[in-house]
Order: structure tokens, then C-alpha cells, then sequence
């Protein structure tokens, strides 16, 4: 039995490690990946969210919901393994966490959508100042076990599931980098968002710490590899959010985020509800 992060090494390749494909980042490994490349789309509305979970996007319709994930992750185990065994394999895989605990679990993938952003990084103002960055909700981990397969058996036996499965491991579904051509823009150089980060940054140095961007800040090398948050991750993350709120940085990245939302729905219309109507197969 083994204990699966958010963050999965390949290096193994086990089943377990093949099904969560490395779904997982901070904020998304390359934020800067996606910039614009077209005239800036106008705003309408800037909220002023409290928190992370305050904020909707117009993309939400087309994002898979948690129990929607877990549908489609049985699918692809299921497929996985009948795959293994029609070819002689003894390899296989199963969830040994619960039904409610992958719930759990996939509910806090989801939650980092907006969280933990690849646009504007984190916004958990009530977490931050009790764990810093890390997660104090207990969604970091769920349990597997099975056997390891042949590498070369075990990602052909993936590679049809996925195929037969809307064509992308199931949990990376929990980014809207896995919608059609990698999903809306990342609008990090657009620069109405570029002014609010750059006087987050001058907010973050008036309180003592030096970060280039909110990204930055929650991808520190020094939060990595500890399980608590040390005083200095708490102090960093809790200015952090404080600063966002006085920037109100979530708020206009939101408006930005959905202007580039609403620009990427109307180019890809078709598509994308075809995709809705084949993600119908997974609900209840």
C-alpha cells in the first residue's frame, strides 16, 4: 500500500503513478505558458472576493465536477486493469481509500482551481495563517496499492483507457489546462493584471519579504519537502493574502481571468459542448 501525494514521481511507474499521470503543481509547473497574444479583451465587473472560494469563473460550466473526476477515474482504473489481465499481466491497481476520502481528495483538487491559481496563486486567508501554504484540510493524500506492470504494457493499457475515457487521465481534469487546445489563457502579461501584481509585490516588501509576482511567493524552494509550515512559510503566506486583499488582486484577476474565459468559450463553442455532452456519461 502506498500513499499518493499531490505530487506523483513517474519515475516508478507504477499503475498508481500512471492513473494520477502527474496531474499535480503549486500553480501549474509553466504559468507563464499561455500568455496573450491577441489585443487585451475588456473587463466588466471587478469583484472583491474575500477568499478563493468567492471566485467563479465563466469556464466553470465546462469543468468537470468532483464526482464527475471519480466516475471517470474508476473508468480508466477499471479499463487499466482488464487491459493487464487480458494480456497476461499480473499488474493491476485499486483505490484503498474510500469512496468519500477520493471525494475528499478530488474536492480539494478542484478547490485549488481557484485556491491555488496559476494566475494569481494563492487565496486561503483563513488557512494561511494557521499553515502557511500547506494544506490543513487533510485532502493532501489517498491510499493505493496493486502491482507494478511492464512499462512498455503499462502505458499501452493507459493509453486505451484514456482513449476510451474523453482522452486525458481523469484528475487532470481538476486543471482547465486539460480542456481543449490546454484550456483559456494564463493572462500573466496582460497588463492590467501586471500593474495589481507589481503592487502586490511593493505591499509584500513594505512587510518585509521580496517576491516578483503571487506565483513566486507560493513556489518558494524553502516550502517544499516539510509537512508543517514553518514560521517563516505562515509569516510569508498570511502577508501574502493580506496583500492581496489590499490590492485587491483576486478581484481584478478574476475580471481578467473571465475576459479571457469568455474570449476562449466563444472560440471554441462547438467543441466545447461536445465535450460537456460526452462528460455527461460520468454524472450520477
Amino acid at each position: 500500500m502506498s500513499k499518493i501525494r499531490r505530487r506523483s514521481s513517474r519515475a516508478a511507474l507504477t499503475i498508481s503513478a500512471l492513473l494520477l499521470g502527474q496531474f499535480v503543481t503549486s500553480c501549474g509547473d509553466a504559468p507563464g505558458d499561455k500568455i496573450p497574444t491577441q489585443q487585451e479583451p475588456a473587463i466588466a465587473v471587478v469583484p472583491n472576493p474575500a477568499s478563493g472560494d468567492a471566485v467563479s469563473r465563466p469556464i466553470d460550466h465546462f469543468l468537470p465536477s468532483s464526482m464527475q473526476i471519480l466516475a471517470l477515474a474508476k473508468a480508466q482504473q477499471r479499463d487499466v486493469n482488464e487491459c493487464l489481465q487480458a494480456h497476461g499481466s499480473k499488474g493491476h491497481f485499486q483505490w484503498s481509500s474510500s469512496d468519500a476520502e477520493l471525494t475528499h481528495f478530488i474536492d480539494g483538487l478542484v478547490r485549488d482551481r481557484t485556491i491555488r491559481s496559476d494566475l494569481w496563486g494563492y487565496f486561503d486567508v483563513a488557512n494561511a495563517t494557521i499553515h502557511g501554504y500547506k494544506r490543513g484540510d487533510g485532502s493532501g493524500a489517498i491510499e493505493s496499492s496493486g502491482e507494478g506492470a511492464p512499462n512498455d504494457l503499462a502505458d499501452r493499457c493507459l493509453d486505451e483507457a484514456v482513449k476510451s475515457h474523453l482522452g486525458m487521465v481523469a484528475f487532470t481534469f481538476a486543471e482547465d489546462k486539460a480542456l481543449i487546445r490546454g484550456g483559456p489563457v494564463i493572462a500573466l502579461a496582460d497588463s492590467r493584471y501586471v500593474r495589481v501584481s507589481n503592487q502586490w509585490s511593493a505591499c509584500m516588501k513594505a512587510e518585509g519579504f521580496e517576491y516578483r509576482d503571487p506565483i513566486a511567493a507560493i513556489d518558494d524552494v524553502k516550502w517544499r519537502g516539510t509537512e508543517k509550515a514553518t514560521a517563516l512559510e505562515v509569516a510569508v503566506a498570511t502577508a501574502d493574502v493580506r496583500c492581496k486583499v489590499e490590492t485587491n488582486l483576486v478581484g481584478l484577476g478574476a475580471a481578467v481571468r473571465s475576459a479571457y474565459d469568455n474570449r476562449y468559450l466563444t472560440e471554441n463553442a462547438q467543441e466545447l459542448n461536445d465535450f460537456k455532452d460526452r462528460l455527461r456519461q460520468y454524472s450520477d
